[in-house]
């Protein structure tokens, strides 16, 4: 691990979220929290006792789960801010299938993390030029979440994931959005700002977790800033953030002027009032390591979270329907493992995305192709009770 002299480095990060597993042992990681509340996140490090480097880890599950809190924000770190989106990104992905969480990302690239198979939507950089299609998606995945607790009788999202692990059946996936700007966007497009507003208030109970960034203090003039303050509970502040004053418990001076590159990690809710920690981040991932990380995390049958063994066939296949939710038809692509036929054990869910019409092959064909899969239409397609199943292939 890198000592306080020198800033952590890429290789510390990769040792931190468990290296380049097999497919076997990804496989076996992702069970392992598939039904916990917890979505760790190695930021960076800072000086520990003795004077070795110590990481520093976010919880992105709710303070009355033993986290740090649901939403969280990135200010004022530059060039860095890409850095840390990745990090983010591909940390998650190391540890949680996309059964357990999905990501939204709008306003930046996502550089290696753009073939993660948890991304619902990454094609959402140029969002300043199609607002709307970030507030569609955002409004449909509210409605399609409020109903499905209410069709199971659950009062959150952790009740329908125990309840999934009890009765059988997969749970919804956390699902996180991240924004990149968000003043200029919100000032720019109220309506994003307003689902933005939403989002943040019910996330909590429908597992959505925001985490927004700005380049500047200066948005701290935002509306859309002063309208989500009291729900950000983590914030990251880098060393262009001096200034910032949402709230009078926030260190007006971050940054650490000794040390280039560092920052604070502010935690609102704590038994005995807000943590601040410093904080260098890790590099922008790019080595070839990284790379390897993310190709076994993309491998197909890693997406659906099993190999088959002997005597066993894999599936993946898509069904586009109206679930009874009230809120339009979905495409949900699932996969399972079969003997002789049979299914063997409940399937996974490795992607569930809103449609206009369920049955316009165009759009299935593009939605697919957002989580790397394409339509076998040579295959027979079956009618269902909710609208069309077919065979599915990764691309």
């Amino acid at each position: 691990m890198a000592g306080t002299s020198a800033a952590p480095t890429e290789q510390d990060w990769l040792r931190l979220v468990g290296g380049v597993p097999s497919r076997d042992a990804l496989a076996d990681r992702w069970s392992t929290t598939l039904t916990s509340h917890h979505l760790r996140w190695s930021v960076g490090t800072h000086p520990g006792s003795g004077g070795a480097a110590q990481p520093v880890w976010v919880d992105l599950a709710q303070p009355s789960l033993g986290g740090d809190g649901t939403h969280a924000a990135i200010v004022g770190w530059g060039p860095d801010t890409l850095g840390v989106v990745e990090t983010l990104l591909i940390s998650l992905a190391a540890w949680h299938s996309p059964g357990r969480l999905r990501f939204v990302v709008a306003g930046c690239p996502v550089g290696l993390a753009a073939k993660l198979p948890h991304l619902v939507a990454d094609d959402l950089e140029p969002v300043h030029r199609r607002p709307e299609a970030l507030v569609d998606l955002l409004r449909r995945e509210l409605r399609h979440r409020e109903e499905e607790l209410r069709r199971t009788h659950c009062r959150d999202i952790h009740a329908h994931r125990e309840r999934a692990a009890q009765v059988g059946g997969a749970a919804l996936p956390d699902l996180l959005i991240v924004l990149a700007d968000l003043d200029v966007l919100t000032d720019a497009y109220p309506l994003v700002a307003e689902v933005v507003e939403v989002v943040a208030g019910s996330g909590r109970s429908l597992g959505m977790h925001l985490v927004v960034s700005t380049e500047a203090p200066s948005s701290a003039s935002s509306q859309a800033w002063r309208r989500l303050a009291h729900q950000i509970e983590v914030l990251l502040l880098g060393p262009d953030s001096t200034g910032w004053t949402l709230s009078a418990d926030i260190p007006s001076s971050p940054a650490d002027p000794a040390t280039t590159g560092t920052g604070r990690v502010w935690i609102a809710h704590r038994p005995k009032g807000h943590q601040s920690t410093s904080v260098q981040v890790f590099p922008e991932p790019k080595s070839g390591h990284t790379r390897d990380l993310c190709r076994v995390i993309s491998a197909p049958l890693e997406a659906t979270g099993g190999v088959a063994g002997a005597g066993q066939e894999e599936r993946i296949w898509a069904e586009a329907g109206d679930w009874g939710c009230g809120d339009g038809p979905y495409l949900i692509v699932q996969n399972g493992l079969y003997h002789d036929g049979v299914l063997l054990e409940s399937p996974s869910t490795i992607a569930s995305l809103p449609l206009r019409d369920r049955s316009d092959r165009q759009e299935i064909d593009a939605a697919l192709a957002v989580v790397g899969f394409c339509a076998d239409w040579e295959q027979p397609v079956e009618a269902t009770e909710y609208g069309i199943a077919f065979a599915v292939s990764a691309v």
